[in-house]
């Protein structure tokens, strides 16, 4: 009987010995995906950038391609939460990177929406809706930029 017991006692034990390491898996696994879809997010978001730029020189003219793009990035916020979502984590350091992660996601996406205003705004010829839209929008993209930063930098430490 004893050496059943030890038989018994040897699996949890291990379970023991290597829930750092799944633990740690989880985390890495959320982390690694988190970052490959934010390269493909810092793609929309910089043609988006280009598509305002465009605007800025262009005027009206170029403000349907803009709203295309700020509609795609949108889209791949989505994308990006819809990946993340399901993932796992299984410290509280990797729960905190994924919800401030869904928060700045979803900041982000409401910034885009208000850009998106501003530009329907500034089309119509209403421009003092649409410079109100826009400050708007630039302080909530710059504070998820500020906060992103940092998040990078957490999400590579998981990633390890």
């Amino acid at each position: 009987m004893p050496r059943t017991r030890r038989l018994v006692a040897l699996p949890a034990l291990l379970l023991l010995l290597l829930a750092p390491a799944v633990a740690r898996a989880d985390d890495q696994s959320f982390a690694r995906t988190a970052i490959a879809q934010a390269v493909t997010l810092d793609r929309y978001e910089t043609a988006a950038s280009n598509a305002l730029q465009k605007v800025d020189r262009k005027g009206v003219a170029a403000v349907p391609g803009a709203r295309r793009a700020i509609k795609l990035a949108r889209r791949q916020i989505d994308r990006l939460l819809a990946a993340v979502g399901p993932e796992q984590t299984s410290t509280s350091e990797g729960a905190a990177a994924k919800k401030q992660l869904s928060t700045l996601l979803k900041k982000e996406k409401d910034g885009y929406g208000t850009l998106d205003r501003a530009l329907a705004a500034y089309k119509a010829g209403d421009a003092p809706t649409a410079r109100t839209l826009l400050s708007r929008a630039k302080r909530t993209l710059a504070a998820v930029r500020q906060q992103a930063g940092r998040l990078g930098a957490t999400l590579r430490a998981l990633a390890e």
